[in-house]
């Protein structure tokens, strides 16, 4: 896991953008998930934070922006009717389920990045 730091930061921080080589980072992840030493669900987030960085369709749908009716999704989702599926398989929460509680969040805030 000590390899992931330099790319992932310090488990427990978030970072607000994807480390700079998103790929190798999204690699090594995939390797430590493949081990047991990273959560499917870290890697679904850091999956879809690098597809919106490079201005593609999200697979997990965990990046959202607050909209002007609450959150929607920072970039569109890939198989949206899949989504819950893949999110189930990464260990995540239905869709559904996951932008109610952004709801709150987005009442609280103005056009913000959430993650």
């Amino acid at each position: 896991m000590s390899y992931l730091i330099p790319l992932l930061g310090t488990p427990g921080q978030r970072r607000s953008r994807p480390p700079g080589p998103g790929r190798e980072a999204l690699e090594l992840l995939r390797a430590a998930v493949a081990d047991g030493q990273a959560s499917p669900g870290n890697l679904a987030y850091l999956e879809d934070r690098v597809a919106v960085a490079q201005g593609e369709p999200q697979t997990y749908g965990t990046q959202v922006r607050c909209g002007a009716h609450g959150p929607v999704p920072a970039t569109p989702i890939r198989d949206e009717a899949a989504v819950d599926s893949r999110r189930a398989t990464a260990g995540l929460q239905p869709l559904a389920a996951y932008l109610d509680e952004m709801t709150a969040i987005c009442a609280e805030s103005e056009d913000q990045p959430l993650d």
